[in-house]
């Protein structure tokens, strides 16, 4: 994956990825269209492939490097140690309500009908690690091509920028709670890039963010027995 960072990306090419990520994510966010959990992940895809190509795509998926496993569990442990944290502090010294999360009413049904809804997060996940992982990429790719600033700078500013959009995209999911997704939501995301960054592969995140979000829906369906 990092191998891309490396890659001159074209700023046409950039520009209409950010745009299919926007149609996908506008998609998923309108109600009533069957395939809408699966849109962001496939738009994401094509976004990759339209600017670094098929073995872009395969760089991005790559094989994770050796340790993965524990860096994806080091990641869950620190998204709950800063969620916990930040929540309390929006909370306690901001005075900040939190809001809650709209897809706990997914949960809400039978049995099967919240298995299925799992079932469908695991794309809805995925399609919002691609979602930031590519844009993290564009951007590192640009700032090391284009203002000749050192790439390890330029990974602290995407990260960081990335961050913010993941907590832009939230605002819709905790009812437009500024504080919770620009503080909680956007702090929380960090683990997540850094296990993808340090796995040289998307996968771990991936897989760091579906255990993180599985432990919560699973508090939401066991609430529900």
């Amino acid at each position: 994956m990092k191998l891309l960072f490396q890659e001159e990306v074209k700023v046409s090419r950039a520009l209409v990825a950010f745009l299919l990520l926007v149609i996908g994510f506008a998609i998923l966010m309108t109600p009533n269209i069957p395939v809408s959990f699966f849109i962001v992940l496939l738009s994401g895809l094509i976004g990759s492939w339209l600017v670094f190509g098929l073995d872009g795509v395969k760089k991005i998926f790559s094989r994770p490097k050796k340790g993965a496993i524990k860096y994806i569990l080091l990641s869950i442990v620190a998204a709950y140690a800063i969620s916990i944290s930040t929540g309390a502090i929006s909370k306690f010294i901001l005075h900040e309500a939190p809001a809650t999360n709209a897809i706990k009413e997914q949960f809400n049904g039978s049995i099967l009908d919240s298995f299925v809804m799992l079932f469908k997060t695991i794309f809805m996940i995925a399609g919002e690690e691609i979602l930031v992982i590519l844009p993290l990429i564009i951007f590192i790719s640009l700032l090391v091509h284009k203002t000749k600033i050192s790439q390890s700078k330029a990974v602290i500013i995407s990260t960081i920028i990335t961050a913010i959009i993941f907590g832009a995209i939230h605002l819709p999911t905790y009812q437009w709670n500024m504080f919770q997704c620009f503080l909680v939501v956007a702090l929380t995301r960090i683990p997540f890039t850094i296990v993808s960054l340090k796995s040289d592969s998307i996968i771990p995140g991936m897989i760091g963010h579906i255990g993180f979000d599985w432990i919560i829906f699973a508090g939401m369906i066991i609430s529900q027995l």
